[in-house]
């Protein structure tokens, strides 16, 4: 579902004068009528009525608008603080902001006020014909005005806060043309946006708790929406828009990345889908397993981004990341339905990018779809690994060159490998730990080289660390190194809270693994 890009405020106020605009009419000719009687009767002759019944007369008035007055702003307070509590805080700012709700509660107000002041003005004795005629003729107006036109405000009102509009009047909020239009500082701009996609949020998650599923659908929908918005806009974007201030990385989203994540969304210029994808992961894992149609248009909408990573090719990187990190839900709350679905969607990925030339791109997918079918296997989901070499088959056959099958293939034909006791989970982590002793060997090892031969303190280190390694099995070691040699991704192929991979060596420590090795391997010595 694409969200409309029409001002809901406008088709509000449309509605609005449609309903009221007979009304409104009729009070305009009425208005006309009697003031046209009075100001005939004062050429003529000056008025000279009964200012007591008058007074009487403009008492009554004041207490009917007083009534007039509070039943509005009864009514309006209460169902605007039901929307405020049941969606966002938001939706008070939007609706005071709003010029037609302005207009009319003034409209009420001043009515009110000029009924008080103009009865007080005949208690205190000031009796003017003129005066009570005009002032007369006006306050009949008015008040005809403001009692006419109540019942289409109401009607506006409730059109104004449903749900729906709501979602519209805060993505509207968060376009391009409404951000960058007096922002001044770039940061500033870039911190009201962060807002309003929280609140876009809040919004989503309040309707998930209310299981509201297509105010939450459409919740999701406009978040993606502003991608592509703001990647299309990129030629009228400001300075620096691409680039995160400061006080962006405070934000949550941001706030606990590691320092290389951190440059690469400042190298790649993705801190606005980064921040995107983070708070729709946030919306699909509150909403599994009870409501997968949040899921599967989390799916659909992250691969509609796949024709953009053509112009702006990293951010190839947050589709397979959003796509990843969606897999991983699903696989750790065991919704099979999800990831079948999810499946599905990165096959086809693959086969966009095959489809348009990017090879390189489809063997990523492949590498990641059989890790995760691995991962479901090794949890106890063996259907979704079935499932991910049915989808290999399926993307292996939109292959056309000899050497896109091969790589595909080989992926294929390595997805069956056997899983033994020893990669249970709690194998795994113990793995890690293991992992990260290999790690710091090799830490000591490139320290050491750039240090002087006279000072061996990191070597004694590096011995002490070795000889806590001969204790383990060798060849389980020896794989701990293989991981650490064949990974060459800095950061994490998720979205996490770091985005660090603990798996990669900067390329003076990985060289160290040769001589760790050496010293290790049982043969050697």
């Amino acid at each position: 579902m694409s969200t409309p890009s029409v001002n809901p405020s406008n088709a509000n106020l449309r509605h609005f004068l449609i309903r009221s605009g007979w009304l409104a009419l009729l009070s305009v000719v009425a208005l006309l009528a009697v003031a046209g009687v009075g100001i005939v009767g004062w050429l003529a002759e000056p008025p000279s009525g009964d200012f007591a019944t008058q007074a009487d007369w403009l008492g009554g008035a004041a207490e009917v608008m007083a009534g007039v007055l509070a039943v509005a702003m009864t009514v309006v307070a209460i169902v605007v603080e039901l929307a405020s509590n049941r969606y966002s805080h938001r939706i008070s700012e939007l609706f005071f902001n709003d010029p037609l709700n302005q207009g009319v509660l003034m409209l009420l107000v001043i009515t009110t006020s000029l009924c008080v002041w103009t009865s007080l003005a005949f208690g205190l004795g000031f009796e003017s014909a003129w005066f009570a005629g005009i002032g007369g003729d006006l306050l009949v107006g008015l008040i005809s005005i403001s009692v006419l036109v109540l019942i289409p405000y109401f009607f506006y009102v409730f059109r104004f806060l449903r749900p729906l509009n709501i979602v519209l009047r805060i993505y509207n909020q968060a376009r391009p043309q409404s951000i960058w239009r007096g922002a001044g500082e770039v940061s500033v701009a870039q911190m009201r946006l962060a807002t309003i996609i929280g609140d876009l949020y809040d919004v989503a998650g309040s309707a998930l708790e209310n299981h509201d599923r297509n105010i939450a659908v459409a919740s999701l929908a406009a978040l993606f929406d502003l991608i592509h918005d703001y990647r299309t806009a990129t030629e009228t974007a400001p300075a620096d828009w691409h680039t995160l201030s400061q006080a962006g990385f405070a934000d949550p989203d941001f706030v606990a990345l590691s320092e290389d994540a951190a440059d690469e969304i400042q190298a790649n210029g993705t801190w606005l889908e980064t921040k995107i994808v983070r708070q729709a992961l946030l919306l699909v894992g509150r909403s599994m397993p009870g409501m997968p149609d949040i899921a599967h248009q989390y799916s659909m909408r992250v691969g509609e981004l796949l024709p953009l990573t053509r112009e702006h090719p990293n951010l190839f990187l947050i589709v397979l990341r959003a796509f990843n990190s969606q897999l991983r839900l699903a696989i750790n709350r065991r919704d099979l339905r999800t990831g079948y679905f999810i499946l599905a969607h990165y096959r086809r990925a693959g086969e966009w990018a095959l489809e348009h030339g990017y090879a390189d791109r489809a063997r990523q997918v492949a590498i990641h779809m059989r890790q995760y079918g691995q991962l479901a296997f090794e949890m106890g989901q063996p259907f979704l690994l079935e499932v991910t070499a049915q989808d290999m088959v399926e993307l292996i056959e939109q292959c056309d060159g000899d050497d896109d099958i091969g790589g595909l293939l080989r992926i294929l034909l390595n997805m069956d490998r056997p899983v033994t006791d020893e990669e249970s989970l709690a194998m795994q982590s113990l793995r890690g730990v293991r992992r990260a002793q290999v790690r710091l060997a090799a830490h000591f090892l490139a320290q050491a080289e750039q240090e002087s031969a006279s000072d061996a303190r990191y070597l004694v280190h590096y011995r002490t660390v070795v000889e806590d390694l001969k204790t383990e099995k060798y060849d389980q070691v020896s794989a701990c190194i293989a991981e650490l040699e064949n990974e060459d991704r800095a950061l994490f192929w998720e979205f996490t809270e770091r985005g660090a991979n603990f798996s990669y060596l900067p390329p003076p420590m990985r060289r160290q693994l040769v001589r760790l090795r050496q010293d290790l391997d049982p043969a050697a010595t």
